[in-house]
């Protein structure tokens, strides 16, 4: 691709609410790699060079501090969560040839396929005047965008109607071209003037395009795992850890497909099963099991663990615990004993608690949640579907049954009876 490749604005701010309690979601951390990291990669593998990156308040120092990726990165700052057109109109802000010069708009929280990067940026050929979106089939209803079609041109794109009234069966990815950026923004910005209440103004404004400039569509039938809450972390995962070759010469304990980095010490009697991925100078203790899951650098699974599904993050340390299905933030503790319920008494899916309601997750097994920096005393039981916020210590002996918010310390108090032994 020529320097005439269109500048990417990835949009990695928002409220992230619903993804409580971990952090964004564009910097949670796969295989030692943000997914921000790995879309600026999947992009700049097409030739594309020049980023911005929308972050908000709490996610620049993050995205401040990606690690060098060869190519020219500038970070726009959301000063509030006012949605994507927002976001859009802070990107043309800290770069002002945005109002002239046609641009893709990307999540880093939808997670593809990379092959869907170079097939879009190849087809930015065919785009039409206005530009060229992406749609994937689905066979239920999805709460996002919806676009309607005349061949292969969009006609009409609806944000999130009601199940039964989706205007097709082709769900609109974010993954946007736009070649008339000055009419766009233009748009956004009168979106933002109505007096409507809708977080929609990005796809208002594009709808109000498509009668004057034509839109194409690019259909992708790969893998897709958007992020939107805590347990979708387990779906990308899954997703990464299919890309795994299978080691020739595994290491004792070791089988399957399985990425050991540097300094990974197995003791005797542990098993890594794959699809696994462990990051440098993690721990796996004796008779310990992980399988299907990936864990973080410097972890220390101590005796008699067993990891299955879950997404372990840095400088955790587990000693005799179960964690099953689970996504478990950085620097978490698990006392001895501490176990996660993954199977409900109730019929799958299981359920979580988001903003007061109950939501299915679509997951027949689904464990906890732990933001970083909380531990867990001995004996501690997690029912199926529950969080814990970051900062958080529950104390021994605790059957966590509902969420607990940041910052808080949960004991349960005992009734104890001393009296002279009856039975000896």
């Amino acid at each position: 691709m020529p320097d005439t490749a269109p500048t990417v604005v990835i949009l990695a701010g928002g409220s992230n609410s619903r993804f409580w309690p971990l952090r964004a979601k564009s910097l949670v951390s796969f295989g030692g790699r943000t997914l921000l990291e790995r879309q600026i990669t999947a992009f700049a593998a097409t030739g594309c060079h020049r980023f911005v990156v929308v972050a908000n308040a709490e996610t620049v120092d993050g995205v401040n501090g990606l690690p060098p990726l060869g190519v020219a990165v500038t970070v726009a700052v959301q000063q509030e969560p006012r949605g994507m057109g927002d976001a859009v109109l802070a990107a043309a802000d800290a770069r002002p040839e945005l109002q002239r010069e046609p641009f893709i708009v990307a999540q880093a929280h939808d997670v593809v396929e990379p092959s869907l990067y170079e097939r879009f940026v190849t087809g930015l050929d065919t785009a039409g005047a206005g530009g060229l979106l992406t749609g994937q089939r689905v066979t239920e209803h999805f709460p996002g965008g919806y676009l309607a079609l005349d061949g292969d041109r969009v006609v009409e794109l609806v944000e999130k109607p009601a199940a039964g009234s989706e205007p097709s069966d082709i769900v609109n990815l974010v993954l946007h071209f736009h070649a008339r950026p000055a009419q766009l923004l233009e748009q956004i910005r009168a979106a933002y003037a109505d007096a409507s209440t809708a977080d929609d103004h990005y796809e208002r404004a594009i709808a109000a395009l498509l009668p004057h400039y034509a839109y194409r569509v690019l259909r992708y039938d790969g893998p897709w795992r958007p992020v939107k809450y805590p347990w979708h972390v387990l779906g990308v995962m899954e997703l990464l850890l299919r890309d795994l070759p299978t080691l020739v010469n595994p290491p004792e304990g070791v089988s399957g497909a399985v990425l050991l980095e540097d300094g990974v010490r197995i003791l005797p009697g542990a098993r890594v099963v794959g699809p696994a991925w462990i990051g440098a100078g993690t721990l796996i203790g004796n008779n310990s099991l992980v399988r299907g899951s990936m864990i973080g650098r410097g972890v220390e699974i101590g005796y008699g663990c067993e990891v299955a599904r879950s997404h372990v993050g840095d400088g955790c340390t587990f000693h005799h615990n179960y964690a099953g299905d689970s996504v478990i933030d950085r620097n978490v503790g698990l006392g001895f004993g501490t176990v996660t319920g993954n199977w409900p008494f109730y019929p799958p899916p299981v359920r979580s608690t988001v903003s007061g309601a109950r939501v299915r997750t679509g997951m027949d097994k689904f464990g906890a949640v732990i933001g970083a920096h909380s531990r867990t005393g001995i004996g501690v039981l997690l029912n199926p579907g529950v969080k814990i916020g970051a900062r958080t210590f529950v104390g021994p002996g605790v059957v966590v049954s509902r969420d607990i918010p940041d910052g808080r310390l949960v004991l349960v108090k005992q009734e104890l009876r001393d009296e002279p032994n009856p039975f000896r």
